[in-house]
């Protein structure tokens, strides 16, 4: 078989052996490296698409750099299973590349919609804008929300240009990362939503925003999902917990930002004392680094670093205490959920953590990156129980004032459908 299919290519290439020349094959090897691009705005895909399918429904694209297990997926993914539940046609595309071993938020997403647009695993990079201009085209977004893809940022001069009415909203979590971009491309966007009143001063005073083009807007948690039960059994056995452990906990990406590195130096500093536990939970850039740090730990300090988990909540219902050091933050689920859970949080006093930690009443807030005073107040309630069980009471009497979900998801869709109507106002009139 082999042998007849070499004669049959040897007799094709005698035939065309005047066609083949070094000319002829260097114009094919030209014309094969061609990027052939159609307008995105005018392809039949886009001329074609059914809008029946969206009538009635308000439509929201949201843009997000990528789904790594944080906070602002949760919010994130709750938010667009309010949204979809209440009659919302939900988009979702991410633009970067993310290393998985960090985890994953995906299927979150994937649970709500069928339309989540990985861009980076199916299109080469000048592909995506054309493919974000495809969907704003075909699916007509009432609202375009941007959740820090740079991608976007830089694509929104094009999409104004093309797009007059589409309502532009920028969702900034903290004071840090993608405020420059927002600074940057803020005559693009037409409004601003804040998680935290920090991040509202900072829009009002620093990027210099009228009042009423922000939102000061908070997330929320299931409360009935998260509330105080026991110590998960299955981790007493594992990590071979007695009762009188307290058990001091971090659970969160493994970043900079979030301080881990501050966690394992405020375990170093509590050693010698007796009945102490310390247990990390996470995974992230930051990884490597502390799984050596933790093997040089003096076997006195009992710590146990767990890597990245499903089940958080059993982790937290573990904890007596949960550590939060950032350096910098916005408005953590974490510490939301903790609280629910009846257990007070010792954090760093940066971003929105004060609105979510009465000091000494649910908790204490510390300076970002003082070990030293973290590790004070560890050892103070190892030693005095009894202030530590009215700290738990104190933390979910917090959550069920404060941190419902269903609330928070309510006043979010209020917003998104008032800066809709008024961003169409305004292009009505000419404003």
């Amino acid at each position: 078989m082999l042998g007849a299919l070499k004669i049959k290519k040897n007799a094709i290439l005698e035939r065309n052996r005047g066609l083949l020349t070094p000319k002829a094959i260097q114009n094919s090897a030209l014309q094969q490296s061609r990027y052939l691009r159609c307008n995105p705005e005018e392809s039949a895909l886009a001329v074609s698409y059914d809008e029946q399918v969206t009538v009635g429904k308000k439509v929201l694209l949201l843009a997000i750099p990528f789904s790594v297990v944080g906070g602002a997926e949760r919010l994130l993914s709750g938010l667009c299973r309010y949204l979809a539940s209440n009659d919302w046609r939900i988009v979702v595309v991410t633009t970067l590349e993310q290393n998985t071993s960090f985890g994953s938020t995906i299927e979150w997403f994937k649970e709500i919609t069928p339309e989540v647009y990985e861009l980076t695993k199916f299109l080469e990079q000048k592909e995506r804008e054309d493919f974000i201009k495809y969907l704003i085209k075909s699916r007509k977004p009432d609202c375009l929300v941007n959740a820090g893809s740079r991608l976007v940022y830089e694509m929104l001069p094009e999409i104004e240009l093309a797009n007059e009415s589409l309502c532009v909203v920028d969702l900034l979590f903290n004071t840090e990362g993608h405020v420059k971009s927002h600074i940057e491309y803020k005559r693009f966007i037409s409004f601003a939503f804040a998680e935290s009143q920090e991040v509202f001063v900072w829009l009002l005073d620093v990027a210099g925003w009228p009042a009423d083009k922000i939102n000061r807007l908070s997330s929320g948690i299931d409360l009935l999902h998260f509330q105080p039960t026991p110590r998960p059994q299955f981790l007493i056995d594992k990590l071979d917990i007695v009762e009188r452990d307290l058990v001091v906990g971090f659970s969160g990406r493994l970043s900079r930002e979030k301080g881990p590195d501050v966690f394992l130096e405020v375990a170093r500093l509590c050693d010698g004392i007796p009945n102490i536990r310390f247990v990390m939970t996470g995974a992230g850039p930051m990884s490597d680094e502390l799984i050596e740090q933790i093997e040089l730990l003096r076997s006195s300090v009992k710590f146990d670093y767990m890597g990245l988990v499903d089940d958080v909540e059993a982790y937290l219902a573990l904890y007596d205490v949960l550590i939060l050091p950032s350096r910098f933050d916005g408005r953590p689920f974490v510490v939301m959920e903790a609280l629910a859970c009846g257990v007070p949080v010792i954090a760093s006093n940066v971003g929105a953590l004060s609105e979510l930690i009465e000091d000494g009443r649910n908790g204490y807030l510390v300076p970002a990156g003082n070990a030293k005073i973290f590790a004070e107040k560890v050892r103070g309630l190892a030693q005095d129980r009894s202030l530590l069980g009215k700290l738990k009471i104190a933390a979910r009497s917090t959550s069920e004032s404060k941190f419902d979900a269903v609330q928070a998801y309510r006043e979010y869709e209020a917003a998104l459908r008032d800066v809709i109507q008024l961003n169409r106002s305004a292009n009505v009139h000419g404003v």
